[in-house]
């Protein structure tokens, strides 16, 4: 081939391929993101308060109506006691999902059909102490787990906490503690391994 006709073709082929090497990288910069509808995850609540993945991957959602489960496949609902919200989530080192809801608050464990299943602690608060509404955080601590509302701070010590079992069964034993507020509770924090909360009017 001359130069003459050589040039031109090569100028023409370097245009043509531009494009597609510029589509290319803008798709290699965006974020790749599924949303899903409430009719995906099989009609629960339009509302989520929280999110979770646990040590295998599968991920947990705070519905308006329970706990969302999902295996990249699959949704499962798991209700909780009251069926009402779900504010809040946490996991400890034994890949135990605690959930907190209104007025209660508890934890996941596999039930007869190896399914997991909601198991309330409120049965473990006494019954003064009980007037409670929206349970808003969830923290794992080297103490235990610690379960914030407005009114009361609730602190839960499985037997099992700070040791690895291969099974997490749903009768784990444990002691609740409660603390009451003065005023009341407005925010928690896990520093390290330091658990601070503030309290309006009080301080930390």
């Amino acid at each position: 081939m001359k130069a003459s006709l050589y040039i031109p073709a090569l100028l023409v082929w370097i245009f043509l391929i531009q494009p597609i090497a510029a589509q290319s990288g803008s798709e290699a910069s965006r974020l790749l993101i599924q949303n899903f509808s409430p009719k995906d995850y099989g009609g629960a609540h339009a509302q989520n308060w929280a999110v979770l993945q646990d040590q295998r991957g599968i991920m947990y959602f705070g519905n308006g109506v329970g706990v969302l489960e999902y295996d990249g496949v699959a949704w499962r609902l798991i209700p909780v006691s009251n069926k009402t919200i779900v504010r809040s989530l946490g996991v400890d080192e034994n890949n135990r999902i605690y959930v907190s809801a209104v007025g209660d608050f508890g934890y996941l464990a596999p039930d007869s059909a190896d399914q997991l299943a909601f198991v309330s602690l409120l049965e473990k608060v006494p019954a003064e102490n009980r007037d409670f509404s929206d349970v808003w955080q969830t923290l794992n601590t080297g103490e235990g787990i610690y379960f914030r509302t407005d009114k009361y701070l609730f602190r839960w010590e499985p037997e099992d906490h700070g040791h690895r079992q291969p099974n997490a069964d749903a009768a784990a034993p444990g002691t609740l503690r409660l603390w009451k507020a003065a005023n009341s509770f407005h925010k928690s924090f896990l520093v390290g391994d330091t658990f601070y909360i503030r309290e309006r009017g009080v301080g930390l």
